[in-house]
C-alpha cells in the first residue's frame, strides 16, 4: 500500500487521540492511538501508531500496535515493528522478522469465510 493519493484517505497524526468509532471507504494511516472501533478498506498503522479495539478492513498493513481485535478480509502484513494482541482473523499473512502477533489466529478459509 501507499499513500501517493489523498483520495478517499483519512489520516490520524501523531499525538493525536481518537476515541470512539471511524468508519471510512479508502484508506486510513493511524500515526496517533485510535480507542474504539475502526472499520476501512485499507489499514496502515505507523510504527508509532496504536489502535485499542477492533478493526475490520480488507488490507492492513501494521507496523505499530493493534490490541483486542483484527478482521482482515483479504491479508495482512506485520512488519518488523508490528504487534497484534488478541483476536487476529485473515485470509493471507506475512510477517517480517520481528513482527508479534500473540493470541488467537483465525484462518479464513474461500469457502466459508471461517477458520477450517
Amino acid at each position: 500500500m501507499d499513500m501517493k493519493t489523498t483520495k478517499d484517505c483519512l489520516i490520524v497524526g501523531q499525538g493525536v487521540v481518537i476515541t470512539g468509532g471511524i468508519k471510512a471507504s479508502g484508506t486510513v494511516q493511524v500515526e496517533g492511538t485510535v480507542d474504539g472501533t475502526l472499520e476501512a478498506d485499507e489499514l496502515i498503522v505507523g510504527s508509532l501508531g496504536q489502535i485499542n479495539g477492533t478493526v475490520t478492513t480488507r488490507v492492513a498493513e501494521v507496523r505499530g500496535k493493534i490490541t483486542e481485535s483484527l478482521y482482515a478480509s483479504e491479508r495482512v502484513a506485520v512488519m518488523s515493528t508490528g504487534r497484534i494482541e488478541g483476536r487476529l482473523s485473515y485470509k493471507s499473512i506475512a510477517v517480517e522478522h520481528g513482527g508479534v502477533v500473540e493470541g488467537t489466529v483465525i484462518f479464513l478459509n474461500d469457502s466459508s469465510g471461517h477458520g477450517g
